[in-house]
Formats: structure tokens, sequence, C-alpha cells
């Protein structure tokens, strides 16, 4: 399964939340994928994966990579914030 761009809180998914595949385990044990802000953004690779330690090259948008990217984490949370306040 594939998820959206929010976790079950409602919040934008973090590096920490996803492994390498952009994968993670729900409560019943299954595996499932989430659609992130962040390379490679849908699927990465047939998972479980690897705790993502590294940058992607070929992206700015990876986990770890620039501060460009934790603004547009911060920028996003806001929006979405605003919007359930409405």
């Amino acid at each position: 399964m594939i998820y959206g761009p929010y976790n079950s809180k409602g919040e934008i998914w973090h590096c920490d939340d996803h492994d390498a595949c952009n994968g993670f385990f729900l409560d019943d044990g299954s595996y499932g994928y989430a659609s992130t802000v962040t390379f490679p953004y849908i699927v990465g690779c047939w998972g479980p994966g690897p705790v993502q330690t590294t940058a992607a090259s070929c992206s700015s948008s990876g986990c770890g990579a620039t501060s460009g990217l934790q603004l547009l984490s911060a920028a996003l949370t806001s929006l979405v914030a605003l919007t359930l306040m409405h």
C-alpha cells in the first residue's frame, strides 16, 4: 500500500519516519510506502530497506541534503495547520 504525504498524526513524513525505500512498518506489522517531499518521493526500492543514512546525489531534496528542505517542510506543516484551523 502507498500512503499519502501525511502520517497518522496528520503531519508531513519526516526522514526518521521511513527507510531508504520510503517504507515503514504499520502497527499490525505490515509494510507500506509513504509519499514524501523528499527524494525518492514515493517508492525508492522494494523494501523493507535500510535506514537512510546518506543523501541522494541526484537530488537536493533528499533526507539530510539541504536546509532548503527543512524550510519547505516547515512551510508545508504551517500550511496544513492553517488549513485544519479553518
